[in-house]
């Protein structure tokens, strides 16, 4: 793993994000590879996952009394502004 704490949970009518300053730093690196992408492309999506599911971005410790999420798929579009339909 890369040495970082980020683990999602899922409980009734919520998502856990639990992570140490390593993880969130990580999670910011992700989000602004994506961000260059959507303002490149005009969109763009990322999957995020455990090793469980073959991936580096998400970690499987359970922290929590939830249920560990293995993948997360994060989006960015530019979405047409309210009214414009």
């Amino acid at each position: 793993m890369g040495g970082f704490l980020l683990t999602v949970e899922t409980e009734p009518d919520k998502v856990v994000v639990y992570s140490d300053p390593a993880g969130f730093r990580h999670l910011i690196g992700r989000l602004e590879l994506l961000l260059a992408e959507a303002e490149r492309k005009g969109a763009g999506h990322d999957h995020w996952m455990t090793p469980d599911w073959a991936g580096t971005d998400l970690t499987s410790t359970r922290c929590g009394s939830g249920t560990l999420v293995h993948h997360i798929k994060v989006c960015c579009d530019r979405f047409p502004q309210e009214g414009a339909r």
